[in-house]
């Protein structure tokens, strides 16, 4: 199969099952959701299950909506299983950071903090590239991120819109995860291209 179209369908496949347990949120959010007992009840999956639950149906479409503004627009910068290791480091990452930081926050779900982190993620080798597009975009994060740490009415209309909070740490964390992990990636190949002609 053609990579992008195997790039595609993990995409759809995605979607779909996120749609899915956001139509049946009622049902599955109490054991898929995020919750910061996690280490001591040892339901590990919550690290990740959080981010794939979501309150209800238009919570899952928005989300899922950006996430095809991403394959669309930044797909062809990685394999298909470097976007989803990425997303599973993303993901585990804004759940510990959740822990750490926030651990008033009784529960979580949504995958908005690791699209925050796969869109920072996917721009980066762009910038890297001395795209004046990509940098103006990564602007317009950077804007927003600072916005919704500064001022955090912001998002009362998309909140009314999902009924219920959104939870601005986790787009700050996924955001800063999906960097660092970029970092983190082209350091790994710079070592490894210097060893090899070493």
């Amino acid at each position: 199969m053609n990579s992008r179209l195997y790039f595609y369908l993990a995409a759809f496949i995605a979607t779909v099952a996120v749609l899915g347990l956001g139509y049946a949120s009622d049902r599955v959010n109490a054991d898929w959701q995020y919750q910061p007992d996690w280490a001591v009840s040892g339901e590990y999956w919550r690290l990740i299950s959080g981010h794939i639950a979501h309150l209800n149906l238009t919570h899952a479409a928005l989300n899922m909506a950006a996430l095809w503004l991403i394959v669309f627009n930044l797909g062809e910068q990685y394999r298909t299983r470097e976007w989803l290791f990425a997303g599973l480091v993303i993901s585990v990452g804004i759940s510990l950071g959740l822990w750490l930081w926030r651990p008033d926050l009784s529960d979580y779900v949504g995958l908005s903090g690791t699209l925050h982190g796969l869109l920072l993620y996917g721009l980066a080798p762009l910038c890297q590239a001395k795209s004046k597009l990509a940098w103006l975009a990564l602007a317009a994060v950077g804007g927003k991120l600072a916005l919704e740490q500064l001022a955090p009415n912001t998002n009362i209309s998309t909140q009314e819109l999902i009924g219920g909070n959104v939870i601005t740490d986790a787009h700050l964390l996924g955001a800063m995860i999906g960097a660092l992990f970029y970092a983190a990636r082209t350091g790994l190949i710079t070592l490894t291209n210097t060893r090899s002609k070493a």
